[in-house]
């Protein structure tokens, strides 16, 4: 049941036509270039999140394609983070994210996904980025009925820039013996672009979109519940995260929603 966290980053020179966005190298699915290839079980497009910097260019257009959505439309993503020219991509607040989770788009597992994206401009060093939230049309909360905590958990880990970066956290607070279940996440850091949990008992990476400031506005489908259960865990083995981010930041936030089941 739920979802998973999927991203595509290129540095590259501006496209004045819609252009592949190479895929971000991850351990969870295959990359191969621009293609990302759809699990065999997360396969609807549920929400996506897309930007771009440059010193004088600036997005203007991005498409989700693969093959499968050919005999329609592909999907054109109306919602950017079209950032001014010289501007730092990070999600602004609240977050231009393209949500579809009433009606999703249908892939086909083992199709190649592809993220393409225009820019105003021709100068170099188009910082193209796209964060994908694949789900699998599940995503009721059996837990729905019992209380939700919300935790604070912190990192030290320096992340790569522009690579996702598994991070250990320790939580500020000790809890109470048990079995958890995650049914939200915020996640912080300086130049935090997005994260995601990394769990032993499912190849999934389901995450959110990541801020720098306690002060911006995340998307309410991610806390408490509204995206169904993430993972669970005992209370002696607290999850990774994985960060995406711009910079090498050294000081990593999250708030995790958790349910006790056990």
């Amino acid at each position: 049941m739920g979802y998973t966290v999927i991203g595509f980053y290129e540095s590259r020179t501006g496209v004045a036509a819609l252009d592949n966005v190479a895929g971000l190298a991850d351990q969870s699915v295959a990359v191969a270039g621009d293609n990302i290839t759809v699990p065999p079980k997360w396969n609807e497009i549920i929400a996506a999140w897309v930007g771009m910097s440059n010193a004088a260019d600036v997005l203007v257009a991005a498409r989700l394609s693969a093959p499968s959505m050919r005999g329609k439309t592909l999907l054109d993503l109306a919602n950017l983070e079209a950032i001014a020219a010289g501007g730092t991509l990070e999600p602004s607040s609240p977050t231009p994210i393209n949500i579809y989770l009433n009606k999703p788009i249908k892939l086909t597992s083992g199709e190649f996904l592809n993220l393409l994206q225009e820019s105003d401009g021709t100068t170099a060093a188009n910082l193209c980025t796209g964060i994908i939230f694949l789900g699998d049309g599940d995503y009721g909360n059996p837990y729905a009925g019992m209380p939700v905590q919300t935790v604070r958990a912190t990192g030290a880990t320096t992340l790569t820039a522009n690579a996702w970066s598994a991070c250990t956290i320790t939580l500020d607070q000790q809890l109470a013996a048990g079995r958890y279940a995650i049914v939200g996440m915020r996640a912080q850091s300086a130049g935090a672009k997005a994260a995601r949990l990394v769990m032993q008992e499912t190849p999934a990476r389901p995450g959110v979109i990541a801020y720098d400031s306690n002060a911006d506005i995340e998307h309410p489908m991610f806390r408490n519940g509204n995206l169904g259960v993430l993972g669970t865990f005992v209370h002696t083995a607290i999850p990774q995260v994985e960060f995406l981010s711009l910079s090498a930041d050294t000081s990593e936030t999250i708030f995790f929603d958790i349910v006790k089941i056990a």
